[in-house]
């Protein structure tokens, strides 16, 4: 995501009240309705609705992506159109994950395999990004999709919250979980039917996946783009992430007898509420940890790290 970043101004104030609690700075510029401040990113509001991300944070900006996202928040350009309207009619497999962005719950990655043929199906059952769907519409659209593509068609990995925290302690680095698991994906597809093209939303160095997939001898041509759910494929794959995102989720809460939140901009008073009630050890079952959520809430609270 880039200079193409757009929100409409119904959301400036939810934009700023998420920007608020990871706890940036503001400042007000001419023709900006704010510029925010954090160590290592900055985030540029214009008057007309535009974004401008600069800065070294990766994660910080992922997340800030992610949320952007959530609320209808990109506006493709016509660059943009052209440059995945070359894949139409390719047989390509489009893969996407769900959750990075949200402290509570898993992380979802799933991949779809399309040809010519299965993606006019798509097309007639009217696929589209799932940000632009309600969880109601997400389970009745995945429940079509599943049944045009077949059983070989699909392939999803589901994260959990504690498995997630296993790696990232391994790995130190959401792209490359991010990486090894839409590597993952893409090479379970394979193993049923052989295709040579894959598109992926773009979260960060190619090199993550492409290496994942060295690892395991897989060549394929790897395309990353900003915005990939603009490809039929991959809006697909967002939607059946999607779907078991909220099953997830929807089993976690069962399991707790709680509702836990979505996203991460709106979860503090949760938090405190359960570790309240289960105590600090198992906020890593249902959360990821390493989101700068925890650290302030362990520092207002008197948390040490042997905790």
């Amino acid at each position: 995501m880039g200079e193409n970043l757009q929100i409409h101004k119904s959301k400036f104030l939810e934009l700023k009240v998420f920007l608020t609690r990871i706890g940036f700075t503001f400042e007000n510029r001419p023709y900006q309705v704010f510029l925010a401040r954090y160590p290592g990113i900055v985030v540029n509001l214009y008057q007309n609705g535009k974004i401008v991300l600069a800065g070294n944070d990766k994660f910080i900006k992922s997340e800030i992506e992610a949320f952007i996202e959530s609320i209808g928040g990109f506006n493709p350009s016509n660059d943009d159109k052209r440059f995945f309207r070359k894949f139409k009619g390719m047989t390509r497999i489009g893969s996407d994950e769900v959750g990075k962005g949200d402290y509570f719950g898993p992380l979802v990655i799933a991949g779809v395999l399309i040809d010519k043929y299965s993606e006019k199906d798509l097309q007639i059952i009217k696929v589209r990004d799932s940000k632009k769907l309600n969880d109601r519409s997400i389970s009745k659209m995945s429940k079509k999709i599943r049944i045009k593509l077949g059983n070989s068609r699909y392939e999803i990995l589901s994260i959990t919250p504690r498995k997630y925290n296993k790696l990232y302690k391994k790995l130190k680095n959401l792209n490359k979980i991010l990486g090894w698991a839409h590597s993952r994906v893409i090479e379970n597809l394979l193993t049923k039917e052989e295709c040579n093209l894959a598109v992926v939303d773009k979260f960060g160095d190619p090199k993550f996946v492409n290496s994942a997939l060295m690892e395991k001898g897989v060549t394929i041509q790897l395309i990353q783009q900003p915005r990939a759910e603009q490809d039929i494929a991959v809006a697909a794959a967002s939607i059946l992430a999607r779907e078991v995102f909220l099953e997830k989720h929807k089993e976690m809460g069962i399991a707790y007898g709680l509702e836990f939140p979505k996203g991460s901009s709106q979860v503090t008073e949760f938090l405190t509420d359960f570790v309240n009630k289960q105590g600090f050890n198992n906020l890593k079952n249902v959360a990821k940890i390493h989101f700068k959520i925890t650290d302030q809430f362990k520092k207002k609270v008197g948390i040490s790290e042997r905790k």
